[in-house]
């Protein structure tokens, strides 16, 4: 075979592996994921706002994020934990994104934000026979605030710093309301958690139905949104998940996703 036969098989050789290197880099576990979230939710739910049911996620806060995904063709992948574990595995990089609100993070910039999704109002939930004067920050003198662990809760920090009132975690919203079943004599206690999250837990369990009154006064209110990694790959994700969540608001979806959530 001549020098030049030669030089010819070999650019036949290298046209013919083009096709097979091109799918390979279509195919490769990084193109894939680019299309691809992983989320961390919480084990026991969020509801309404994350309803975990038939092993597909539902609920206020979901559902917009799973209608801009499918827009957009990215897979959703989720792994159920604990709240403190999915802070642990998002800032290791080891999940892309977890529920979360601005307002709860000292480091808001170290991250990337969806659009706000829902309106969080957390107000005070007390038994119905306890002396319901919690109100006025001088009325919560002393008293236990119950509260959810991995929580924060910047409008009460400052009296639980001066020792005005006290501070005890439960793991869950549902464990938080079933400890306020039973009284305490001499100990004024209260919850302190989102007001649709309490009355869901209410009308799904009948042993806590027709206990419980809540505070006129909102302790704290702040935007629910999903929180990213900061990574270039989920950068041009995150914005154009916020193009489709912003057309969502605009026309009306998100209310309506919501009404018919809390409606079920």
């Amino acid at each position: 075979m001549t020098g030049q036969a030669i030089k010819s098989a070999k650019a036949k050789n290298k046209s013919g592996y083009r096709p097979l290197l091109l799918l390979l880099l279509i195919f490769s576990p990084l193109c894939l994921s680019e299309k691809f979230l992983s989320i961390g939710l919480p084990e026991d739910g969020y509801a309404p706002f994350i309803i975990l049911k038939d092993n597909k996620p539902k609920g206020i806060l979901i559902e917009p994020l799973q209608l801009a995904a499918e827009k957009l063709g990215i897979t959703l992948k989720y792994t159920y934990m604990p709240e403190k574990r999915s802070v642990d595995m998002l800032d290791k990089y080891q999940i892309d994104a977890r529920m979360e609100s601005r307002r709860w993070v000292d480091n808001p910039g170290d991250y990337l934000w969806s659009e706000a999704i829902a309106d969080l109002e957390d107000v005070l939930v007390y038994h119905r026979d306890a002396k319901p004067g919690f109100d006025p920050d001088q009325a919560l003198d002393g008293a236990h605030i119950v509260t959810h662990l991995g929580y924060s809760y910047p409008d009460l920090q400052p009296l639980f710093e001066q020792g005005v009132i006290f501070r005890q975690d439960f793991s869950s919203e549902f464990a938080m309301l079933s400890t306020l079943v039973r009284l305490v004599e001499g100990v004024n206690r209260t919850a302190v958690m989102n007001k649709q999250v309490a009355l869901w837990l209410i009308k799904s369990s009948p042993k806590l139905q027709n206990r419980f009154v809540f505070s006129r006064r909102i302790v704290g209110s702040a935007p629910l949104q999903f929180q990213f990694a900061k990574t270039d790959r989920l950068s041009a994700m995150v914005k154009e998940l916020n193009r489709e969540l912003k057309k969502l608001k605009a026309d009306g979806s998100l209310e309506a996703i919501a009404a018919s959530i809390l409606e079920e």
